[in-house]
């Protein structure tokens, strides 16, 4: 996923965990650090402060989570 600020958000997937790392890349390819989130949940967009993530209920009825992000 592309984040508005130019950064570069890569999902690594973890099968038998039920968190889900991203590495988030600054757009020099530079690593700007980790964020760990439910895998249920996916990144939709990104800021360099905030990042929005949506994850959908046993019914498929999706929930907006917004997130500070800090370095």
């Amino acid at each position: 996923m592309a984040g508005q600020d130019g950064s570069i958000w890569l999902r690594r997937e973890e099968a038998a965990a039920d968190r889900i790392a991203w590495t988030v890349l600054e757009k020099n390819g530079e690593v700007r650090g980790t964020v760990s989130l439910p895998r249920g949940q996916r990144v939709v967009a990104a800021l360099e402060t905030v990042m929005v993530a949506v994850e959908e209920d046993e019914f498929d009825v999706p929930s907006v989570l917004r997130y500070r992000v800090r370095p």
